[in-house]
């Protein structure tokens, strides 16, 4: 069974959503679960390479905000704005930086 990943901007919500066979999966994804998982499954070069087209798609005739470690060098290299957060282990370790 081929699987679909779509995305779909949440007006209600001001955020774009991941769907996994129409099935709602944005907070599953970012379950740390799932979060261990994410560098290997990155050096896969299929999945890899789908990846980067998919978010490519996301920002093709508007702007976007996005993160992730190879966003500003790999996917969008030529983009006008880039910002680089760096945190020491303890930020790391604090959880939510906002409490």
């Amino acid at each position: 069974m081929k699987s679909r990943l779509n995305f779909r901007y949440n007006n209600a919500l001001m955020k774009s959503e991941t769907f996994l066979n129409g099935r709602n999966v944005e907070e599953k994804i970012r379950d740390i679960e799932v979060s261990r998982f994410v560098s290997p499954v990155s050096k896969i070069g299929i999945v890899r390479e789908k990846m980067v087209a998919l978010q490519r798609e996301m920002a093709a005739n508007r702007s976007v905000v996005m993160d992730g470690r190879d966003i500003g060098s790999v996917v969008f290299p030529d983009a006008g704005i880039k910002i680089f957060l760096i945190a020491n282990e303890e930020s790391g370790q604090s959880g939510d930086m906002m409490n």
